[in-house]
């Protein structure tokens, strides 16, 4: 789970990055929402964790900004918010702009990461075996690991299988090379680092297998809808599927 941390206090900051990060999780830090808000355009997250009262913007605006961003995209991040404020008009405030909970502090350790984890999980879609994943001409089944494009089946390896699934499932939404790395090798690396080559390889390969030959805009047309996979800059890759 990648979280965002944003806290101006370094020490209580520390605490939650070591909590996370002994949990598992792959925490980052920022000690501005200005600073959170202008890497959310360049990265991922699962949940983040807000101070209302930070040195630029404010823990509101942060929401504010976040719930607009929303209404652009398909995606909603989790946001807990984790402040020393215990007025209950700030935390009615938080909740109507978008705040998935509040928490005071200090707050116990097991109790936000339960919160935590519950929060995450509740806005992610299920990924379960009886439910394939369909977006347009392409149709995936995780539990026979069958793909089709209009209907015709398409062979893929495992790896090229799983890339494609994490692709479509965040169909619409840049996935960082990070996130890739992890979820479909297991493991991270550099930018130039083995299996990072490897990702590109077999971006290729699949573009080449769902019929992506157009260099600047990838499309495959079947019965109408059209694909796209793209490079991001600076992040990763990006399915879309247009009507």
């Amino acid at each position: 789970m990648r979280v965002a941390i944003i806290e101006d206090d370094s020490e209580h900051s520390a605490i939650l990055n070591r909590l996370f990060l002994n949990e598992g999780s792959t925490p980052e830090l920022f000690i501005s929402g200005g600073r959170f808000l202008r890497q959310l355009h360049r990265d991922q997250f699962d949940l983040a964790l807000l101070d209302l009262r930070l040195p630029d913007l404010s823990g509101i605006e942060v929401l504010k900004a976040l719930r607009r961003e929303a209404s652009l995209s398909r995606h909603r991040l989790p946001v807990m918010v984790v402040t020393g404020c215990g007025e209950t008009s700030a935390m009615q405030e938080a909740f109507d702009c978008g705040a998935s909970d509040y928490l005071l502090k200090p707050v116990r350790a097991d109790e936000l990461l339960v919160r935590a984890r519950a929060r995450a999980r509740a806005l992610q879609p299920r990924l379960l075996p009886d439910q394939p994943l369909e977006a347009g001409p392409l149709w995936l089944d995780l539990a026979s690991q069958q793909a089709r494009l209009g209907g015709q089946p398409i062979e893929l390896t495992d790896r090229e299988f799983k890339l494609l699934w994490l692709l479509l499932h965040k169909m619409g939404r840049p996935v960082s090379r990070k996130e890739i790395l992890s979820a479909v090798w297991g493991m991270g690396s550099g930018p130039g680092g083995p299996q990072s080559r490897s990702l590109d390889t077999h971006i290729g390969r699949l573009r080449s297998k769902l019929g992506l030959h157009i260099k600047k805009a990838s499309q495959a047309t079947v019965g109408g809808p059209s694909i796209r996979l793209d490079a991001v800059y600076g992040m990763g890759y990006q399915i879309d599927v247009f009507p």
